[in-house]
């Protein structure tokens, strides 16, 4: 059953700690001065796009349906036999549908990341993010049953039959599904499903930016950085648990340019791209078709590499005003599992690449002007950034709110 559902949770890391920058820039730190960024990320999340970029539910892996070949799998086996020669005899197959699961799934991720960054030179930077996550997941989970479950409880209450108290022993085993499926999460390790909160460090980032070329109209800046698994990782006993990293280091390079066009207008481009090293972590042996009754194994995983590419246009005239207006894509392959039985390393392969295309707008305020200027005591900067996504694939369907206040010192 959570397969799908854990894919979906999962990217929702990366869709809030991948904008931890999002406008791009070749700017680096004077020699010896350092700033301190607080920078804010939040989205509240509902759908997901699949694998085509249609939205759909992030709940939407929990819509199952709860056919009599699952009903008499559950069964001892006298019950099962009993059970198949009944369906057989009165005109029921073991692919009827009694019933439906249905599930509403919503989550809320806000990072907050400190970023200190320190001029080592007048053209190296050395900078440090350390997110820390809070994050909220809300489920409810409800059972609908079908026309064809009413007909199988009628066939059983004939009095030809004589199989009145089956009727309502299954009467109320579909009045209660919800608890009984919630029984058989506990029964095979799993915590049920309820609402799930948590708060802890992230992966933190270090980095280094180099601007190699710096002239009156251009300039270039190299960076490159690794991300460090100092975050928590999914728990693979909570189906709508939200992890806050994915437990393997990430190594990273960027190029970004800068055009100068006068009147403090700036075009920047840049490209990136991320190398996720090879790790090892605890997974649930799911297949396509059991994702409960499963076992744990520890797995050998490397998660796809990503690459980044975007441009933007971006305006910071002399009296301190910070604006642009800009796009970014972002291209994840698949990730690769080993170590485990074939069929579950299938399904956990499935649809773990992604994309996305975003527009992104920026608005905020700089003293620094001022502050050279003489005419403001602190070099000071405030920026607000929101980024809207155009269109994905396997990735949550949110936009995202960033608020940055920089002190320079």
């Amino acid at each position: 059953m959570n397969i799908g559902l854990r894919a979906a949770l999962i990217s929702i890391l990366s869709t809030a700690a991948g904008h931890l920058v999002a406008f791009e820039n070749t700017k680096v730190m004077p020699k010896n001065v350092r700033s301190v960024d607080i920078r804010t990320v939040d989205t509240h999340i509902e759908n997901k796009t699949d694998a085509g970029g249609q939205p759909q539910p992030l709940a939407k892996p929990l819509d199952q349906d709860l056919t009599f070949a699952k009903m008499v799998k559950s069964e001892s086996a006298l019950k099962s036999s009993q059970l198949n020669a009944f369906l057989t005899s009165n005109g029921f197959s073991d692919t009827d549908v009694v019933g439906t699961f249905s599930a509403d799934l919503k989550a809320h991720v806000r990072v907050t990341a400190p970023i200190i960054s320190y001029g080592l030179t007048e053209r190296l930077t050395l900078a440090a993010a350390i997110p820390v996550y809070q994050a909220q997941t809300a489920i409810n989970v409800g059972f609908v049953p079908t026309p064809r479950a009413q007909q199988f409880l009628t066939a059983l209450a004939q009095p030809e039959n004589n199989q009145t108290a089956s009727a309502r022993e299954v009467g109320d085993k579909l009045n209660h599904a919800v608890e009984r499926l919630n029984q058989k999460l506990l029964d095979n390790g799993f915590r049920n499903l309820r609402n799930w909160d948590g708060q802890g460090l992230g992966d933190i980032t270090l980095a280094g930016k180099f601007r190699g070329i710096d002239t009156e109209g251009f300039a270039l800046a190299a960076t490159g950085g690794v991300v460090l698994p100092t975050g928590r990782t999914d728990d693979v006993d909570v189906i709508n648990d939200l992890a806050f990293g994915d437990g393997q280091t990430d190594v990273f390079t960027q190029i970004a340019t800068d055009e100068f066009i006068g009147n403090g207008f700036t075009i920047n481009e840049f490209a990136k791209y991320t190398e996720q090293l090879a790790g090892r972590k605890q997974v649930r042996l799911v297949t396509e078709d059991e994702k409960i009754e499963v076992g744990k194994s520890e797995a050998d995983f490397k998660l796809g590499s990503k690459w980044e590419a975007g441009a933007s246009l971006q305006w910071e005239p002399s009296f301190g005003l910070v604006t642009g207006i800009g796009y970014n894509h972002l291209q994840k392959l698949g990730d690769n599992y080993r170590g485990i039985p074939p069929e579950s390393q299938r399904a956990l392969e499935a649809n773990t690449d992604q994309q996305a295309n975003n527009s992104l707008f920026q608005l905020g305020y700089s003293t620094v002007p001022l502050f050279r200027a003489k005419r403001f005591p602190v070099p000071l900067e405030t920026k607000f950034t929101y980024v809207h996504q155009l269109s994905s694939k396997n990735l949550p369907e949110s936009d995202l709110a960033q608020f940055d206040f920089s002190l320079f010192f």
